[in-house]
């Protein structure tokens, strides 16, 4: 590419005409013959118009020409979450998996477009450097669990801390509903919903216990609705509420 402009600069001389046909020869050859490297610099990432795209209160809005470059092998991968964020802004969505956990993880989920038909995920470890970059080809559905709670089903953040502390997170898999009721008291609500993996129906049981009034974090406890026993546990945070169109249900 350098070479590349070092020759129109070098046919600056010229008449306008002959100018012309040569840049636009020498541009075609370049096309042809390296049209990968002509493409990244189309495709190249920027921060400011991906965090921008949702600004005002615009329809129809994209960041679909600037998911090849972050997809890119090594583009993300190893970079601290917060470094992430100050590239792409807050997700939509942050689910921290397993958290406190040996096998902790976050997933942070971003809108790619106004049509919500597809979404980016960033994967984290538990030193929350990225680990997989990947497109989901699903709606972005942002959960609303301060609607229809029950009044006052509060978990404050102490009551989570102690809970999880000191506890493998084989332990508190091992955990039954009862245990939950008892040491954390009634959920916030209960949700029911349904999977199929493995050519198997899957039945789930998620018990929910709202951490903030406005319902923008919560802990959800998944449990199979077959056998009673506790298949994962995340925190869900909301983080990106301020626009018009957020696919909240």
């Amino acid at each position: 590419m350098v070479l590349l402009k070092s020759l129109i600069k070098s046919c600056s001389f010229l008449p306008f005409s002959n100018f012309i046909v040569i840049t636009t020869m020498i541009l075609a050859f370049a096309v042809f013959c390296c049209p990968g490297e002509v493409r990244a610099e189309e495709e190249e990432f920027s921060s400011k118009l991906w965090r921008q795209a949702r600004v005002g209160e615009s329809k129809q809005w994209t960041r679909e020409p600037m998911l090849p470059k972050l997809l890119e092998r090594g583009y993300l991968e190893g970079l601290e979450r917060k470094k992430v964020h100050e590239m792409l802004g807050s997700p939509e969505l942050s689910d921290q998996i397993l958290p406190g956990g040996d096998h902790q993880s976050t997933v942070d989920h971003y809108l790619v477009s106004s049509k919500n038909d597809q979404h980016l995920c960033l994967q984290f470890d538990n030193r929350d450097k990225v680990i997989s970059i990947y497109v989901e080809s699903s709606p972005l559905i942002l959960p609303n669990y301060g609607g229809k709670g029950r009044l006052g089903a509060l978990l404050r953040q102490p009551e989570l801390d102690a809970f999880l502390s000191g506890r493998t997170e084989e332990t508190v898999l091992r955990k039954s509903v009862s245990d939950l009721e008892r040491m954390l008291g009634a959920p916030s609500k209960v949700m029911k919903n349904r999977s199929q993996s493995a050519g198997r129906d899957w039945r789930w049981l998620i018990y929910v216990y709202q951490l903030s009034p406005d319902g923008a974090k919560a802990i959800l406890f998944t449990f199979n609705a077959d056998s009673g026993k506790m298949h994962e546990y995340r925190v869900q945070t909301l983080l990106a509420l301020d626009s018009p169109d957020s696919p909240r249900k």
